[in-house]
């Protein structure tokens, strides 16, 4: 009756959210788990963990096969193993899931993140339960015991060890290994009597630990070699141990510890191992961008499965053994055990984002992606529906930017070139080259002239080109150029590198003014509406170690500073972007704290704040109505916010 009750308030809350929306979203993605003030998510995030070897298992099957959990910037997406289309994000978590594991009785799953909690949720429906806090520091591993009734979880931190929990009540019952302070990967032994884990010692050395559950007797199986212990498995029989140490895959006596097989052939470092159901076959994948399957009886390899982009730390057997997934950042790989021919794909994972901009009449939105995706997506602010994905770099795309009639779209790359798509087809129209790797791109107000900075070339600097046409006209400066804005009559540009800003004549190429008042690099500049207010974002240092984040606000005709902000609404470090509202009241920040802050103009004041990124924020942009504010991050997500009246100062 509770869930019946649950889910009629939830339509119900639907109904009225978006009755009192400018936007008609289309029921889909989109508008799942989205942060307080937040009416839509673009992009699924990227898959965590990818590319490091200390995770644990963020690519789990559910124990009937139906589902399949992985862990994302955004949270946990649950999907149908039947369609492959989700069905679920679970996303309580305010920082990175580091695991993931199901009950069981599949009832039941559990997450360890960077943010110090064990979450649970109902695997049926999503359904938040409950929060424990239990490790000094991060959540790094959670697993059932094969019974369901004991949860182990790790973290990392000195006297944290590996926490033993009762899973009906969900109370504490005791610690092992105390002196293991750096828990990657924990696993419970078929039996459930026999806790095994990686993990860092007082001597800094990552070895191989096993507990008696019952007793807390402790034993190490005897490491070899320096390398880090990258990950362990138990074989369903419970008799052999797989290990990966360096390039090689270890087979030790789970009893004795006794050494039985080494296995070689990876040619970088071995990042995952698993045993399928049968225990008859292992999968391992490692940084030399292979999956590979190996017999188990006579270590010989039967397949090898190449050509992902990504290094691949987690993979997961289906619990009948004929499938087993993989994933990069940006997609789910299924793959048939028996022949290695991929079965399916889940795409919709996607890379850091870079850069945002909305076309002029605010129906259509851009963001670009970084390396190794490469993409520009333009996304359709209507119905909340991917548009088109624009391919053709090589290399990070760092900006994107609409002509003003909108017909244009420029992106800029670290590929050294700027290319020009209509925006309406996605047909690529041009290439723009130069000798140098482009950070931004920003037309003219009337579209004539292009303006781009570079860096780490020999055409380093600020640089016009004919906006019509594309042809390169001019360098305004040799220095390396991080940002640019014109101002809204396009006589005027502003740039920023390291500690400075300028603002330049453009038609005569003069200096007009060098603004300095930040102490460590300017990363955005943005002109207000009506082109009398430069704000600059980037960094003053704060110590030796230590950046605070800052804004500084100048007055274009004189060069004075108005207001120096420091931005502690994230974590001190530095500005990645600022955007003036259309009514130019408010200006937005995005920061290194994963914060979106919006301050008085006139005063400087923080006005008002926004939170849910899982990374830093680079990119803000408001749609041209100024009831829209879109953020962009290394998260892998693009996020709409709303501007009420209120808090659009209007």
């Amino acid at each position: 009756m509770k869930k019946k009750t649950y889910l009629a308030f939830f339509s119900m809350s639907i109904f009225i959210f978006l009755g009192h929306q400018p936007h008609t979203f289309a029921q889909n993605t989109t508008r799942w788990g989205l942060p307080e003030g937040a009416i839509a998510r673009f992009g699924k995030g990227t898959v965590v963990g990818i590319g490091y070897s200390a995770i644990d298992r963020v690519i789990v099957y559910s124990p009937d096969g139906t589902r399949l959990a992985v862990a994302s910037s955004p949270g946990i997406w649950l999907y149908d193993t039947a369609t492959y289309q989700p069905v679920a994000l679970l996303s309580k978590h305010t920082d990175s899931v580091e695991s993931i594991a199901f009950s069981p009785d599949g009832s039941t799953l559990i997450s360890g993140s960077l943010d110090g909690t064990i979450r649970f949720w109902d695997a049926h429906s999503g359904t938040f339960w409950q929060t424990l806090t239990a490790h000094v520091d991060h959540v790094s591993s959670v697993t059932f015991s094969p019974d369901g009734k004991t949860f182990a979880t790790g973290g990392k931190g000195n006297g944290t060890g590996i926490r033993l929990w009762d899973t009906p009540t969900r109370e504490y019952r005791k610690t092992l290994g105390r002196n293991v302070y750096h828990i990657n990967h924990i696993r419970f032994s078929p039996d459930g009597k026999t806790v095994i884990a990686t993990g860092r010692g007082s001597d800094s050395i990552t070895s191989i630990h096993l507990w008696n559950v019952l007793t807390g007797e402790h034993y190490l199986i005897p490491v070899e070699h320096t390398e880090e212990v990258h990950n362990v498995a138990f074989s369903p029989d419970g008799n052999t141990i797989s290990s990966a140490w360096g390039n090689h895959i270890y087979l030790s006596d789970a009893h004795t510890g006794a050494l039985q097989r080494m296995i070689t052939g990876h040619t970088e470092r071995v990042t995952s191992v698993a045993f399928n159901p049968d225990g008859n076959l292992l999968a391992s994948t490692s940084w030399d961008h292979t999956i590979r399957l190996w017999d188990v009886g006579t270590g010989e390899l039967q397949h090898t499965i190449t050509g992902d982009e990504y290094n691949v730390p987690n993979i997961a057997f289906s619990p009948d053994g004929k499938t087993l997934a993989s994933g990069s950042k940006t997609s789910i790989y299924l793959w048939n055990t028996h022949t290695a021919a991929l079965r399916h794909t889940i795409t919709g994972h996607t890379e850091r984002v870079t850069s945002v901009a909305f076309n002029p009449d605010g129906n259509l939105l851009a963001s670009a992606n970084g390396s190794p995706e490469n993409t520009i997506h333009l996304w359709d602010i209507r119905t909340g529906e991917h548009s088109k994905t624009l391919r053709g770099h090589t290399r990070a795309v760092h900006s994107v930017a609409f002509n003003p009639n909108g017909k244009i779209l420029a992106s800029a790359s670290s590929d050294r070139t700027i290319s020009l798509w209509d925006a309406r087809t996605g047909e690529h129209l041009r290439t723009l080259t130069r000798d140098t790797s482009f950070k931004q791109i920003v037309f003219s107000a009337n579209g004539t002239l292009l303006v781009s900075t570079g860096r780490f070339g020999n055409n380093d600097g600020v640089s016009l080109w004919d906006g019509r046409t594309g042809t390169f006209l001019r360098t305004l400066t040799k220095s390396e150029g991080d940002c640019v804005a014109f101002n809204s009559n396009g006589n005027i540009l502003a740039s920023g590198n390291d500690f400075s800003a300028y603002l330049w004549d453009v038609a005569s190429g003069e200096q007009l003014y060098t603004l300095t008042g930040h102490t460590d690099e300017i990363n955005s500049v943005a002109f207000s509406p009506d082109g009398n207010i430069l704000a600059s974002g980037g960094g003053d240092a704060a110590g030796e170690d230590d950046l605070d984040a800052t804004i500084c606000l100048w007055n274009v005709e004189t060069g004075e500073l108005l207001h120096k902000i420091i931005d502690r609404t994230g974590y001190e470090i530095r500005v990645h972007s600022v955007a003036f509202s259309p009514n130019g009241n408010i200006l937005a920040s995005g920061n290194f704290g994963r914060t979106i802050a919006l301050w008085n103009v006139s005063t400087g004041e923080l006005h008002h704040t926004f939170t849910g990124h899982a990374d830093q924020v680079v990119s803000v942009a408001f749609s041209p109505d100024g009831k829209t504010l879109a953020s962009a991050s290394w998260d892998g997500t693009v996020l709409l916010w709303e501007l009420t009246p209120q808090i659009a100062g209007q």
